[in-house]
């Protein structure tokens, strides 16, 4: 569909198949390879906003961030067929030492004032079947968002530098343990990430019951929190803000348990 009227300062650049996306998220698609276009994967609404997007528990530009999406969002309706949501954060260059704001963190603003204010979803934010998000540095930051039918899985990753399902209970903090072990014991200090282009998750989750709405203080948080092993950091403090693409679902495959992880370098 073409884009909503009233919220573009410039054609967005929409990452899906049909659409030359980002340097980022197209050495992403290289290596984990873009879903295949189908009636699961069409785009039901687009829209970009302007603005500074800012993570989670930020204060003033949280607050900032979520009045640019109210305003933005609040005349557009969608259709009712929305299952799962792709968003493409544009971030302003970070100062020298910092960080920059972790892509977990920068979603969940956004399902804010989507679900919550606005009643996309049902209201609901476990009705959300898939989430597909990305964040790259640009001098127009602002968001892309694109509800979807649905997300269609993923190919198979060419070097990933984890690809394992893990059968236990999920991890419900960022220091469990037993996650942690079982990342440590799978990946080899020589498969390190070393992209420039940061590093790709995916996470499948076997129990259909999973909120993958609940993405500050929820399972897909702890469960990304505990890859510490592998993104760098410690426990409590991992380095996930070398996460540049990040993409939850659930599968039917698993047998309603454990999580299916793939994480990769981009280029």
């Amino acid at each position: 569909p073409d884009l909503e009227p009233g919220l573009v300062r410039d054609a967005p650049r929409p990452c899906h198949p049909d659409v030359r996306p980002p340097k980022t998220a197209r050495a992403c698609h290289r290596r984990h390879g873009p879903p295949e276009r189908s009636a699961r994967s069409k785009v039901s609404l687009r829209l970009r906003v302007a603005g500074v997007p800012s993570g989670f528990a930020n204060g003033p530009p949280e607050r900032r961030w979520k009045e640019a999406l109210e305003e933005a969002l609040t005349p557009h309706r969608p259709d009712g067929d929305e299952r799962a949501l792709r968003l493409r954060f544009i971030l302003p260059p970070v100062a020298p030492g910092r960080r920059g704001a972790d892509l977990d963190n920068l979603i969940d603003p956004v399902l804010s004032v989507l679900v919550g204010k606005l009643g996309w979803f049902g209201h609901r934010r476990p009705s959300i079947g898939g989430i597909e998000a990305t964040k790259e540095r640009g001098s127009e930051p602002g968001c892309e968002l694109e509800l979807l039918a649905g997300l269609e899985p993923s190919t198979a990753v060419e070097k990933p530098l984890l690809d394992a399902v893990y059968e236990g209970a999920l991890p419900r903090s960022a220091r469990d343990e037993l996650f942690t072990d079982w990342v440590r014991a799978r990946v080899p200090a020589e498969r390190r990430p070393d992209g420039p282009g940061g590093i790709g998750v995916s996470l499948v989750f076997g129990d259909p019951r999973t909120n993958l709405g609940d993405i500050a203080t929820g399972r897909p948080k702890n469960v990304i929190d505990c890859l510490w092993p592998l993104l760098g950091g410690r426990a409590g403090a991992p380095h996930d803000h070398l996460v540049t693409t990040l993409r939850l679902s659930r599968g039917d495959s698993l047998g309603g348990t454990g999580v299916q992880v793939t994480i990769w370098s981009c280029e």
